[in-house]
């Protein structure tokens, strides 16, 4: 019987630790623009912080950094390629943030977007709310 308790417990522990495998992530490249709430027009300048899952530790996150512009007659672009915004085993909202900090960028109060993302491309339209 002791044999069989220790076999059960084995197989728990070999269990639980499966558990905490991440999976393979899934990747996206992510383009966007910035856009002001009051009229929909884009904002260049703006410093924005991107977080998300790091592929050399899927539990942990990485920072990368981008500044919205001017592209193709369109103000407020950005542009960030290879986001990892969830695995195999971990999916949903909030393995992707993006934040606009008011130290970084004075003339606007900090604000944080965690968008839904799907796929090998996507794309997004932020809306930013002045002081």
């Amino acid at each position: 019987m002791k044999l069989f308790y220790v076999v059960s417990a084995m197989i728990c522990c070999i269990g639980m630790r499966c558990t905490d495998d991440p999976g393979e992530p899934f990747y996206t490249d992510m383009f966007g623009w910035i856009q002001k709430s009051t009229d929909s027009t884009g904002v260049n300048g703006l410093n924005l912080r991107i977080y998300d899952l790091d592929p050399n530790d899927l539990e942990n996150t990485r920072m990368r950094e981008r500044t919205t512009a001017e592209h193709d007659s369109v103000d407020g672009y950005f542009e960030i390629d290879s986001i990892i915004y969830s695995t195999t085993n971990m999916q949903g909202v909030g393995y992707v943030t993006i934040v606009v900090d008011s130290t970084t960028n004075p003339n606007w109060p900090s604000q944080l977007w965690q968008p839904s993302l799907r796929g090998g491309v996507d794309s997004i339209v932020l809306y930013i709310h002045g002081d």
